[in-house]
């Protein structure tokens, strides 16, 4: 094979628009455009590296310029190109000269531009337009821009422009008006992984679905990185099988049943053990922003089964086991504590990034997590399982905390650490009546309400007993805001009219009580 050989990437670029992985709107459009001879004469396609910009690029200059087989020639412009005309193996060997693909990180002068465009007004010499396709244009200089512009807006009728970038907001706006843009997506392991498993059964190859899994996820959304990373995993796994722990080595990936179990002893406040964990992690190849990235994701995941009540399994790749602890985990964890948890991780990545000891600087992030008391309440960490005594496994009857009056509620708020909650409940809420499970109030907005909600679970949680809020139409009540101020102001007048507060006003005019 040696130097004949050709990477996955290259053998198996797409060479039909219908082999375009996930770019739906973009093979519609362009072939309805061809078929109805409505061809825009610049095109520029953006989007994360490995998607298809190039591919792209170079599928529609030969669809340009197709001219058929022998057996079916055409004279026009086609949405099927054969792949076996002259025109088509000329493209595809890039050796077509009528099509010029210039990489614009390399050649991002103004006269690097001029010299391209010297020879736009006359014909093809071999196809059916001139095709110009320049790769990452967002790296032309502001003068190199400005020499395109003319004949962007205005070219001869068999010349047209491609161009390709991954940073779109680095292209001019007058330049981007001149063209049409087709944002690419990334694509989702729901696609790439059907096809990798063709891929390697063409290149008779075994694999274990949980490993191209693994792969998927790595590439992010890039066919050209899930390749290149398909192809390290072919060369390097044994008798010719892809296994799970085979990539999860190559990936230097943590065994992410051991980071949801970390997670756990973190929010636990277990210090010794995550220490324990987290170097366990760090022999077995992980890195320390791999482990803090899946700490990450964790946090996001349950953030997100917290707030929609989705499933855990929908956005986390783990074991059963794994995830029946998330679900158990979640149960015990409030909102407030899990974005506290996320900015805590966020800041860590960042040190960990810059940090001249990244395995120490991630130490420290874990013990900042299980000793900040303010950052988790004792009443919000995850709590330890206790096996029952019993062998029937009978519960306690569960106690309850008697609140009869409003102060009392708000206290219990205030005592929680939900001082957002509290806040709200002070000053926006007209109290009417209260009772042991049952308050009545008028709140002066609809979207006041939705807070409520939050209230409710938190005293049930609290006191053992449901709680229900009826809203009343009548604007009257009890408002804890106005009380508080009001009481303030007596004090303050009660000070005032001290005769000892008035014998110093009197010898210090201008004096202010504060």
């Amino acid at each position: 094979m040696g130097s004949s050989y050709q990477v996955l990437a290259r053998r198996y670029r797409p060479t039909r628009f219908c082999d375009l992985m996930g770019q739906e709107v973009l093979v519609q459009t362009l072939t309805n455009a061809i078929n109805a001879g409505r061809i825009a004469h610049a095109f520029i396609f953006t989007g994360v590296r490995g998607v298809g910009k190039t591919t792209s690029a170079r599928l529609l200059a030969r669809a340009l310029n197709c001219v058929g087989s022998d057996t079916i020639p055409t004279d026009q412009p086609t949405a099927n190109p054969c792949g076996i005309c002259p025109q088509c193996m000329a493209i595809g060997e890039d050796r077509h000269v009528d099509v010029m693909e210039v990489d614009a990180a390399s050649r991002t002068g103004v006269d690097d531009v001029r010299e391209l465009l010297d020879g736009v007004h006359y014909q093809p010499a071999f196809g059916r337009y001139k095709v110009y396709i320049i790769d990452e244009v967002h790296m032309l200089s502001k003068s190199a821009f400005n020499a395109l512009l003319k004949t962007l807006e205005e070219p001869p009728a068999h010349v047209k422009f491609i161009f390709a970038t991954t940073e779109i907001r680095k292209v001019p706006i007058t330049v981007l008006s001149r063209c049409q843009r087709f944002d690419l997506k990334r694509v989702g392991a729901d696609i790439l992984i059907p096809y990798f498993s063709t891929l390697l059964e063409k290149e008779k190859v075994s694999f274990e679905t949980e490993a191209l899994r693994l792969i998927c996820k790595a590439a992010d959304g890039s066919v050209r990185d899930g390749q290149s990373l398909l192809e390290q995993a072919i060369v390097g796994s044994t008798e010719g099988s892809i296994t799970e722990a085979f990539v999860k080595d190559m990936l230097g990936l943590g065994d992410r049943s051991a980071v949801v179990e970390l997670f756990e002893v973190l929010l636990q406040g277990k210090v010794v053990e995550s220490l324990e964990l987290t170097r366990s992690l760090l022999q077995k190849g992980a890195s320390p922003r791999q482990i803090l990235q899946d700490l990450m994701e964790i946090t996001h995941a349950l953030s997100i089964v917290k707030v929609t009540g989705a499933k855990a399994e929908d956005d986390l790749s783990l074991p059963s086991s794994s995830l029946e602890k998330c679900r158990e985990m979640v149960q015990g964890l409030s909102i407030p504590v899990l974005t506290r948890t996320w900015q805590i991780f966020l800041k860590g990545m960042e040190e960990v990034a810059t940090g001249p000891l990244p395995e120490r600087a991630l130490e420290m992030v874990l013990i900042r997590i299980t000793h900040v008391k303010a950052f988790l309440g004792e009443e919000q960490k995850i709590p330890e399982k206790i096996p029952s005594k019993s062998p029937e496994n009978v519960k306690e009857p569960h106690q309850t905390l008697d609140i009869t009056t409003v102060e009392e509620m708000l206290s219990l708020f205030i005592k929680n650490r939900e001082f957002i909650l509290a806040d709200q409940l002070k000053n926006v809420a007209l109290f009417q009546d209260f009772h042991q499970g049952h308050v009545v109030l008028y709140l002066k907005t609809e979207s006041d309400k939705n807070f409520l909600r939050e209230a409710s679970r938190l005293l049930e949680v609290w006191t053992g007993i449901p709680w229900q809020f009826e809203f009343s139409e009548s604007p009257k009540g009890r408002n804890l805001k106005q009380e508080e101020d009001t009481f303030k102001q007596e004090q303050r007048k009660t000070v005032e009219n001290h005769p000892s507060v008035q014998k110093i006003l009197e010898t210090f005019p201008g004096a202010t009580i504060e």
